[in-house]
């Protein structure tokens, strides 16, 4: 299809507030490609490109027009005469192509309306599919990295968390044909996606030891329990108290909310007597509780008790020369 205009596309002036009825036809043929542009699975990029110099040229010759009748000049009046029959030829032989390619698209029997309503049920399992896949991957890797974890409470913790998260899995994966709450799938993707985070970080060595020690902190690994125990136990649509419990989770690991610390166990011994008991000598060492270990500035307590090495002729400083 060829397409020899005259020079009409030019720059472009503003475009006059005159419709007229020699390109009425024009107009209407490109409302009507306009419209059906969005929907061609070919050449998509080239028809709107024609679209968009057939309005373009629609409005020069309404400028062209309205020009001719401001100052009657007729040579524009032949230039804008012989664009318009071939411009409306062009558009028209756009309008078969565009329901060319569309028709292998129209379903046209029950059986095409089914398959595409099959279609979408299957874009939502394929949906379903890839969260699975997901969390699967990020509960895996939870457990390769907690093999690696050398602090004890933050490895009997990850446990605990790792142990509730394999049950969501199995319960997610096992309802696979049922609906699931996408609001919780997405929960549970963020919840594991953050462990495992953490414990990419934790077996980082050039993680500062403030970053660490928040990383380990009880407080930070009961908000994690307590999270993935609400989502291993909530049945239907994430609640709002889920949704705060994440927050504040967030908040914990982020050290945006202030916790309180753990309370500190005192094991408190009996009080040193007054006076030293007589322990039986052992070499040249006599054992006497309430003072400090030997080679130490300071009490050193063992089990809530301290000791030092009484003075013998071997230590005289009374310190003795350790065990």
């Amino acid at each position: 299809m060829a397409l020899v205009l005259p020079p009409l596309t030019g720059p472009m002036v503003s475009q006059p507030a005159h419709s007229y009825p020699v390109t009425e036809s024009i107009h209407t043929l490109i409302q009507h490609i306009s419209s059906e542009v969005s929907s061609l699975r070919r050449n998509m990029h080239t028809m709107c490109k024609l679209v968009e110099v057939a309005r373009g040229l629609h409005d020069r010759i309404n400028q062209s027009i309205h020009e001719v009748d401001q100052t009657g000049d007729w040579e524009v009046y032949d230039t804008y005469t012989q664009a318009i029959d071939p411009l409306e030829e062009a558009l028209l032989e756009l309008i078969p192509a565009i329901y060319e390619e569309q028709e292998p698209m129209i379903p046209r029997s029950d059986e095409q309306c089914t398959k595409l309503q099959d279609n979408e049920i299957e874009s939502s399992s394929a949906y379903k599919h890839d969260d699975q896949t997901l969390l699967h991957n990020l509960v895996k890797r939870i457990y390769d990295n907690k093999l690696k974890i050398t602090h004890t409470d933050t490895r009997i913790s990850l446990k605990t968390v790792w142990d509730k998260l394999e049950h969501i899995k199995n319960i997610q994966t096992s309802n696979s044909k049922s609906p699931i709450d996408e609001e919780l799938v997405t929960l549970s993707i963020e919840c594991a996606m953050i462990i495992y985070g953490v414990t990419e970080l934790l077996l980082d060595g050039s993680i500062s030891p403030k970053l660490r020690d928040r990383l380990q902190s009880p407080a930070m690994w009961q908000a994690a329990k307590q999270l993935v125990g609400h989502l291993e136990h909530t049945q239907g649509a994430a609640s709002g108290k889920l949704e705060k419990e994440y927050q504040d989770f967030e908040e914990i690991l982020l050290g945006l909310k202030k916790v309180n610390p753990p309370p500190v166990i005192h094991v408190h011994s009996a009080p040193a007597p007054t006076t030293a008991p007589v322990f039986p000598k052992v070499g040249a060492h006599s054992w006497v509780a309430g003072s400090r270990l030997p080679g130490t500035g300071s009490g050193q307590f063992l089990f809530g008790m301290s000791i030092r090495v009484a003075a013998s002729p071997t230590s005289p400083s009374g310190y003795g020369h350790g065990f």
